[in-house]
C-alpha cells in the first residue's frame, strides 16, 4: 500500500514502499512540489496562510491521485489522507483546547 499524504518537511508526500515501483520522473517532481506548496503555506498551528492556497493544494491532489492510482494501477493499493483539509486544520486550537501558559 502506498499513502498519499503529506507531513511536514517530507520530500516527497508518500508512505509506503513507492521506492518499490518505477514512478515517473514527472509525476514525482510534481508532488515534491507539491509538499513544498505545502510547507510553504501551511502553518502547523494556525493553518493555511490563505482559503485561496488551501483551495488550490487540494484541486492539485486530485490531479496527482489520479496520476498516482494510474502508475500503480494493478500493482498496488493507494490510499490518501488529506489530513490538512479536516476542519481540524483550520485553527490551531479552539479556545477550550488552549494549552495554558
Amino acid at each position: 500500500m502506498v499513502t498519499l499524504t503529506v507531513e511536514y518537511r517530507y520530500t516527497f508526500p508518500l508512505e509506503g514502499p513507492y521506492r518499490d515501483f518505477d514512478l515517473p520522473a514527472d509525476l514525482l517532481s510534481d508532488l515534491g512540489e507539491w509538499q513544498g506548496f505545502f510547507d510553504t503555506h501551511f502553518d502547523p498551528h494556525a493553518g493555511w496562510d490563505s482559503v485561496q492556497a488551501k483551495a488550490s493544494w487540494a484541486a492539485r491532489a486530485d490531479d496527482l491521485e489520479f496520476r498516482l492510482r494510474r502508475a500503480l494501477w494493478k500493482r498496488a493499493r493507494v490510499e490518501v489522507d488529506l489530513w490538512p483539509l479536516s476542519e481540524r486544520s483550520e485553527s490551531s486550537y479552539e479556545e477550550s483546547e488552549r494549552p495554558e501558559t
